[in-house]
């Protein structure tokens, strides 16, 4: 396997290669994964962090590794000097934001260093992706879904996540009971069939951020024991499984 890295802004991951192909999740610039064969212009990914491998357009891949990432755009930003949109979330250079002069620190990004896990700080970006567009395997501002939220959330603060609600679930510690949970811990669903199909990030005990179709956004809604109420129809919408810990709050 050839290790190779995105370049470009956000790359389609696809489960075949066909552009009319489920989309299974979005790599962002500088995102590092491993090139496994080569079909015309579609390379097959192993993805470290998936259960199962991906397909995206060769051209959106270089050969190697990026610089050294250190600094996470914490808001969509166009780079005068790239020509490009970065989308918040992406890791790049610090270097790359000393010819930034509109750039300030603190809001727009923040050194890996600074990433603390606080409450603060985590209804704030879950604020900046209020009404983001729902999209199926969507991990951007642009359009996310459930897992893709949730992930994005965490890649903030180091911590990468597949892009299945499933898959998050066997990360961190259950909380026992829902009035014991703190802002950030997630909460997972279940349907009929007893399989988990949704995950969301509570803000409280009380209110939950999720994306969904229900909303067709990301969305804040009530939350009790038994599942998610939608706020404008006062209808239940999910079923409650389990609210998992994956991080305990900085005290910095």
């Amino acid at each position: 396997m050839n290790t190779i890295y995105c370049q470009s802004v956000c790359a389609p991951v696809r489960f075949s290669p066909d552009h009319r192909a489920e989309m299974h999740t979005q790599l962002l610039y500088g995102d590092i994964t491993e090139a496994i064969e080569q079909q015309r212009q579609w390379v097959k990914l192993h993805l470290p962090y998936e259960s199962r491998d991906g397909w995206a357009l060769y051209g959106q891949f270089m050969t190697g590794i990026p610089d050294a990432t250190d600094a996470i755009l914490l808001k969509d930003h166009y780079f005068q000097d790239l020509q490009q949109w970065r989308f918040r979330g992406t890791r790049m250079p610090s270097s790359v934001f000393l010819t930034e002069s509109k750039l300030i620190r603190g809001i727009h990004w923040e050194t890996n260093q600074d990433l603390h896990f606080t409450e603060s700080r985590v209804l704030s970006l879950l604020q900046n992706l209020l009404h983001t567009p729902y999209l199926w395997g969507g991990n951007t501002s642009s359009g996310i879904d459930c897992s893709g939220l949730s992930r994005l959330l965490y890649r903030f603060f180091g911590l990468d996540l597949p892009h299945y609600a499933s898959a998050q679930m066997s990360f961190g510690d259950t909380v026992d009971f829902l009035a014991h949970a703190h802002t950030g811990d997630l909460a997972f669903f279940d349907n009929e069939q007893g399989e988990i199909n949704h995950v969301g990030i509570l803000m409280s005990p009380n209110e939950i951020i999720h994306a969904g179709e229900t909303n067709a956004s990301v969305a804040i809604d009530a939350i009790d024991s038994d599942g998610i109420i939608n706020k404008k129809t006062k209808l239940r919408t999910h079923h409650l499984r389990m609210v998992k810990r994956l991080m305990d709050f900085s005290t910095e």
